[in-house]
């Protein structure tokens, strides 16, 4: 298996950036039932394969076609991770397959570091661009309080072979936890209240001359939140994106907004479950629509394009696919080591239809099942496992490790 030698460059900055050593209670062992979930199989297509540590960690994720002159399973990409004793993950690492060489080959590395707190003290990531690489990276440092109180940027210098300092802040906080940095317009916040000590409106600038206007109900609800750049020529802040939230009496509410060439409307029912979502990005007009059972788990998603008709100047809504879900809600979802990314709790199958209008009917293209089994778990250091997200494909965007901002 091909491993990269830029982890080991990394020592020096984790030294530095993670100098305070971690802490862990011994505490005897005691175990409990978790449900996992081992995979997500849809026959002679696609399967995905999960493993576990003790703690309810994903230490592996491997993905699968099918081979269909061979009629077996194949393994093309796979996901790898590492955990310190407090159950931080430490390392990330993605791979391909190479066929020329029969082994895996790594992708993308996230490296990460933590103080006795959990904070985060440094994250690196990188990936291969053929025989080179490219990649960036963070180091932090807090006060006694957990605040970033600097942030250092690295990025990989091919030249050197070696991690280069790139940016480095610092940060400063009054007593209404404002962070600044040394320009006085950059990276600012400014909180307005009303008589009753509500927080009304929220104004945020950050570098690189954006600004976002957040503003609020007397009920603390968010009412409007817009962003806007800073134009230079006019000498005056232009908004380009904005969204707007209207609520009723039954506690549903309606999110609307966009931007210059682009709308959006989102409508949710008074648990806050999107029961449609209206999205025109100038080109394709396409709505989803949601249905939910007592649970709250999505049964069925609807997708419609707007079909317009220039000559008689109407349009209408026309189906283009569905998704329809099934579930075993024996167990609660505190029960679950892992769960898919949707939001779907103990999902046991996926069934996709695309609408065949030569037919004018739904045709089934595929049907994912999820296989759950029970494992034991370890509860002494874990109280309860905080699930990963996972998804059916496996998307390196679900497994990347979180990039703090300054608090």
């Amino acid at each position: 298996m091909k491993k990269s030698l830029l982890i080991f460059a990394l020592i020096g900055i984790v030294a530095t950036s993670c100098n305070t050593a971690q802490t862990v209670q011994t505490k005897e062992r005691s175990f409990a039932d978790r449900q996992a979930l081992d995979s997500i199989v849809c026959p002679e297509q696609y399967k995905i394969v999960f493993s576990y540590d003790d703690y309810g960690n994903i230490l592996s994720a491997i993905e699968h076609d099918w081979n269909l002159v061979t009629k077996v399973w194949r393994e093309t990409k796979k996901y790898e991770a590492t955990y310190n004793d407090n159950g931080n993950r430490t390392e990330a690492v993605f791979y391909d397959w190479d066929n020329a060489t029969k082994d895996w080959t790594d992708k993308k590395v996230y490296i990460a570091g933590y103080d006795s707190d959990g904070n985060p003290t440094q994250i690196f990531e990188y990936s291969r661009w053929y025989d080179n690489y490219t990649g960036h990276g963070f180091a932090y440092v807090y006060d006694d309080n957990g605040k970033i109180t600097e942030i250092i940027k690295y990025d990989w210098d091919r030249r050197i072979n070696d991690w280069k300092e790139v940016d480095r802040q610092e940060y400063t906080y009054d007593n209404i936890e404002e962070a600044e940095n040394e320009d006085e317009t950059d990276n600012k916040i400014e909180y307005t209240y009303n008589d009753k000590k509500v927080l009304i409106k929220k104004i945020e600038y950050r570098s690189g001359g954006e600004k976002i206007e957040t503003l609020y109900n007397d009920k603390g609800d968010q009412i409007r939140y817009a962003s806007s750049y800073f134009d230079e020529d006019e000498n005056k802040w232009v908004e380009w994106w904005k969204s707007e939230c209207k609520y009723d009496d039954n506690g549903g509410r309606v999110e609307s907004g966009g931007y210059s060439d682009g709308y959006f409307k989102r409508v949710y029912d008074n648990k806050g479950n999107l029961i449609e979502n209206m999205e025109d990005g100038g080109g394709a007009t396409l709505k989803s629509e949601y249905a939910y059972d007592d649970g709250g788990n999505i049964i069925r998603e609807t997708e419609y394009e707007y079909d317009y008709d220039w000559d008689t100047g109407k349009g209408e809504w026309n189906v283009r696919w569905k998704n329809e879900y099934t579930f075993n809600c024996s167990y609660p979802q505190a029960d679950l080591i892992v769960y898919a990314n949707y939001g779907y709790d103990n999902m046991l199958t996926e069934n996709i239809y695309c609408y065949d209008w030569s037919e004018t009917d739904w045709a089934k293209n595929a049907v994912y099942t999820y296989h759950w089994s029970t494992k034991k778990i370890d509860t002494a250091a874990v109280e309860k496992p905080i699930p990963d997200m996972v998804s059916r494909w496996l998307r390196e965007s679900d497994y990347n490790l979180n990039i703090p901002n300054k608090r």
